[in-house]
């Protein structure tokens, strides 16, 4: 009795605390989940004189829970890196099979919910000059037959930009690294690059960014190449950061970001922190003085990502927790959104055995975490409803592409779902930071009913809006333990109900003229009642806890009385 009479009175002071509102708190999940354009991808490669194209039982087995080749964990994927290899195609014009078979994939990936990353090469060996035959060629093509294919392929590239989360350089040399080139300048040979090979790759750069829809961006294998590019060839390591004004504008600045394909691998990341000089310093070094702090301050507003790749760099690359490791910091402080999930898994597997796989598989990219949520709604005063919610982002980046925000109001009978817009962008929801987000709702021509209201973080291309997969799910459960998202819809619960036109009076279950203990006591005797609930407050044939929000945002008022 004495429980019972302390739970009522903890009840009611939070009524009152809570009158003319409802609010919820949030306890964080750490459930491994797909959550898009971030974790571990999958590459699947192709040759365009021999298109392997994406199959539907790949990517539903990529896209879900997995363990991916010689690993030792379960990711999923929710980007595929596809890398074109153009064989064949260094002297002429691509066929149009080559775009046809572009479509495909990104037909097949949009109904998978994947998005890709997308990286041209014409060449996925190193070849080039030996010992027998010094004048060999690496076997890469030209600038004029690259820009050739750029304009043939800038059709469905623009078209189906929805699904292209971003592209990668490429282009120039093996794997489109920019390092073995028989026309770009090849450092391996020469030891640097002359103005002229900055001047080329810049051009190839250049006509990348105005082929991908400005939306999206690019990136490029290391911070030299966006130096040379913002400030010209002869721009030195030292070279400034993008001022955080541009972040985000669309101009070609803020668009490119840096694939770090040997990360981890040594104290230059073989050659990724290399200066390549210019035709007034012909030598090449690694600086990784200044152009690690470089990309470190460029990756909080581009995008970061890469692979691992010699696991010879101990104990540097093993977990954060171990001694001498440095990968969590690593990828912190770099601000990484995705990594390989099949190479180098020499190394990734290390972090199976360190113990921190789970953590970097949850933090890769972005994750939120809801912290708390109210709706204030006195229909008395205002025909505005405000609602409240802090989040916060506990991984390592920010989302790099653009993101709606929404907040959803759905009838409980399911009769009306009606749809506000949020003046907040995701990509300002920093790692390490809470966000305090406030939005008001005009509610006046809502029709009368209780509304369950849900954040929706949605992708704002029209032909994926409405995809679950597509959506940004938040690592977190009600107070109830149930997870917020729901996943028929893509959208997440903030465990709060807004209710219009039935009046306080809706919750004098007892009729006595004032909504107080024994309404509440009535309705905890229904509580759970799944059909003919007599203390059903809100007619949807359920007793939960949204009914109990009505008797706590109405408590105290008076009714008039029935005989």
């Amino acid at each position: 009795m004495w429980l019972r009479f302390n739970f009522i009175l903890f009840l009611w002071m939070f009524a009152f605390s809570v009158k003319g509102q409802n609010h919820a708190e949030f306890l964080p999940s750490d459930e491994i989940f797909c959550n898009p354009e971030r974790g571990f991808y999958t590459q699947m490669s192709t040759l365009a004189s021999d298109w392997d194209m994406l199959s539907a039982y790949s990517l539903s087995v990529y896209s879900d829970l997995h363990t991916p080749y010689s690993s030792g964990f379960q990711t999923c994927n929710s980007l595929i890196l596809r890398m074109v290899i153009l064989d064949g195609f260094q002297e002429s014009p691509l066929p149009e099979s080559v775009m046809e078979s572009l479509e495909s994939d990104f037909n097949l990936a949009r109904e998978y919910g994947v998005k890709l990353i997308l990286r041209f090469a014409y060449i996925d060996e190193v070849l080039g000059p030996t010992v027998e035959d010094p004048n060999a060629l690496y076997g890469d093509s030209n600038l004029d037959n690259v820009l050739l294919h750029m304009g043939q392929l800038a059709d469905v590239i623009e078209e189906n930009v929805d699904v292209i989360a971003l592209m990668q350089l490429g282009f120039i040399g093996a794997y489109g690294e920019g390092y073995y080139t028989d026309y770009f300048g090849s450092p391996g040979d020469d030891g640097f690059l002359s103005d002229e090979d900055w001047a080329l790759r810049s051009l190839v750069l250049d006509s990348l960014l105005s082929v991908l829809p400005e939306d999206r961006m690019v990136q490029v294998r290391t911070p030299q190449m966006k130096q040379k590019f913002i400030h010209g060839p002869s721009a030195p390591t030292t070279s400034s950061t993008m001022d955080s004004a541009y972040a985000y504008s669309g101009v070609n600045e803020a668009r490119i970001g840096f694939h770090i394909d040997c990360m981890l691998s040594s104290w230059d990341d073989y050659g990724t922190y290399n200066d390549l000089g210019h035709s007034g310093q012909p030598y090449a070094s690694a600086d990784t003085t200044h152009l690690r702090p470089y990309l470190r301050d460029e990756s909080k507003f581009v995008v970061v990502g890469g692979e691992t790749c010699y696991d010879g760099y101990n104990p540097q690359n093993n977990c954060s927790e171990t001694d001498g490791g440095q990968v969590q910091l690593e990828l912190e402080q770099m601000h990484v959104s995705f990594l390989n999930s099949t190479y180098n898994n020499d190394v990734n597997n290390d972090w199976v055995e360190g113990g921190c796989i789970d953590e970097i598989n949850r933090r890769l990219g972005y994750r939120f975490e809801l912290l708390n949520a109210s709706m204030v709604y006195n229909p008395d005063a205002s025909s505005m409803a405000e609602i409240s919610f802090s989040i916060q982002n506990v991984g390592f980046a920010a989302p790099f592409n653009p993101r709606e925000v929404e907040v959803v109001l759905r009838a409980t009978d399911g009769s009306e779902i009606v749809h506000f817009d949020v003046n907040s962008d995701p990509r300002t929801w920093n790692p390490g930071e809470v966000v305090q987000v406030t939005q008001h709702l005009d509610v006046e021509a809502l029709p009368s009913g209780v509304y369950e209201c849900l954040l929706f973080l949605k992708d704002p291309h029209m032909s994926v809006s409405s995809h679950p997969k597509y959506a940004i799910r938040i690592a977190s459960y009600l107070g109830s333990g149930e997870d917020v998202w729901d996943d028929t819809l893509g959208m997440n619960r903030l465990g709060i109900v807004l209710t219009k036109g039935l009046g306080s009076c809706h919750a004098d279950i007892n009729q006595d003229g004032i909504v107080g203990v024994d309404d509440l006591l009535l309705l905890l005797s229904d509580f759970g009642c799944q059909e003919s609930c007599v203390n059903d407050i809100d007619d949807d044939l359920v007793v939960t806890v949204t009914d109990l929000l009505m008797i706590l945002g109405a408590f105290g008022a008076d009714c008039p009385m029935v005989d």
